[in-house]
């Protein structure tokens, strides 16, 4: 659970902080960066998934031959 407090600025403006289940202390503005990262990363996640369930069919579309160095595979190639 997440309790709000305020802070004062010395410029004399006033912040919310919210404090999380842990004791870390985050701004509002921390907060809305953090939820659009997950957001961004739930969205990521879900296209990886809505392709893997919908879209490939076989191992073979994964698998590319390379016409520049055949044999090779990724961080290693073939002599």
């Amino acid at each position: 659970m997440q309790s709000a407090t305020v802070e004062c600025l010395p410029s004399g403006q006033s912040s919310a902080v919210l404090s999380t289940e842990n004791g870390t202390q985050h701004s509002q503005d921390e907060m809305k960066n953090l939820e659009q990262l997950l957001e961004v990363g739930t969205t990521i996640l879900s296209q990886a998934l809505d392709l893997l369930n919908n879209s490939l069919t076989s191992d073979e579309q994964l698998t590319v031959h390379s016409q520049y160095m055949p044999g090779s595979t990724i961080g290693m190639t073939k002599n």
